[in-house]
């Protein structure tokens, strides 16, 4: 079994996921990510975990992104057969039955990031960092994942412009639910899977079922749900009703 991804199933229902390839900052490959779909797939299917916590190995890196020195000998038709590839585990982590909670030290860049995003819970410390690197080179990821996150205004503003955000700032717009000192991340993170691991899984499956369901909406299903709303339980009102005081007041001031 390959040892840059470590499994550790501990006793009160967890388990600790370790992105194991310090040297480089923990990058992921196409070995190591496809290593780590297989370990998801497993855990999903492990009676004794009921909650998952993932990290990297090392204080410098949850992880810096995929594996610059492998994506450099690729050609283009390369490149694309990696993307079909790997690109199917940043949607295993938002689908995965049971909570996993992103224990953050030091950078979480490209792939690191949508690992972050992906997860349902993110603790960091004060070297935390998060950058999504897509735009920088004239492509685009996590567009889909962190809107319901920090919302559409920061959203953009971060992958648009690509810039690193810290931790103080991860913690004020939500993307960091917990921020601790750097060497009780992993702890802190663990913390709260016992407590999540304590209650009946299926309850707490079924709620991360049905929150990413409501948050799933395209702008068009959101447009038509309020539409609904406004033509049918909103609509008690006239204009007169609304706006009679408004024009009782405009014709006294007039």
């Amino acid at each position: 079994m390959p040892d840059t991804i470590l499994v550790d199933k501990k006793d009160d229902a967890t388990a600790l996921v370790t992105l194991n390839r310090p040297d480089s900052l923990n990058s992921v490959d196409l070995a190591t990510g496809n290593f780590l779909g297989r370990i998801l797939t497993e855990l999903a299917q492990d009676t004794s975990v009921n909650a998952i916590v993932i990290t990297g190995a090392g204080e410098r890196a949850f992880s810096s992104g995929y594996d610059i020195d492998e994506l450099v000998t690729m050609d283009a038709d390369a490149m694309l057969v990696a993307f079909a590839l790997r690109d199917p585990l940043l949607w295993q982590f938002t689908n995965h039955p049971k909570p996993i909670i992103a224990a953050i030290r030091g950078i979480a860049y490209g792939v690191g990031a949508l690992f972050a995003a992906g997860s349902d819970l993110r603790i960091g410390g004060p070297s935390t960092t998060f950058k999504v690197t897509a735009t920088k080179y004239g492509s685009a990821n996590a567009t889909w994942s962190l809107p319901p996150l920090i919302g559409v205004p920061k959203t953009k503003e971060l992958l648009m412009t690509g810039r690193s955000m810290g931790a103080q700032e991860m913690l004020e717009v939500g993307l960091l639910n917990k921020l601790v000192p750097d060497g009780e991340v992993v702890e802190a993170s663990l913390e709260i899977a016992r407590a999540i691991a304590k209650n009946p899984s299926v309850g707490v499956q079924c709620v991360k079922r049905l929150v990413n369901g409501m948050v799933g909406r395209t702008l068009e299903d959101g447009f038509r749900a309020e539409n609904s709303a406004m033509t049918g339980e909103l609509r008690h009102k006239s204009g007169p009703e609304i706006f009679g005081e408004f024009m009782a007041k405009r014709r006294r001031t007039a």
